[in-house]
């Protein structure tokens, strides 16, 4: 196996990892001390949407914009 095609079986073992396990990949491979600071606890969650089908990713994304404007109408409302 050339090492760019053990390069793509790891890397697609080690995203199935962190999708089962639902950690992050800094989680796998990093010290705890070395990791790299997390921007959202979303983002593990995110990143499993590519698992879904794609109408399953539709669904979540109509469900995420509904939310946001939910939001931004109760923004709106408060400072009117």
């Amino acid at each position: 196996m050339s090492s760019r095609g053990f390069r793509e079986h790891f890397l697609k073992a080690l995203r199935v990892l962190v999708v089962a396990l639902a950690v992050l990949t800094d989680d796998l491979v990093f010290d705890p001390t070395n990791a790299a600071p997390r921007t959202s606890p979303l983002r593990l969650h995110l990143a499993a949407l590519d698992q879904l089908e794609p109408d399953e990713r539709a669904d979540v994304r109509v469900l995420i914009e509904g939310a946001l404007l939910r939001q931004q109408a109760h923004r709106l409302a408060r400072t009117s």
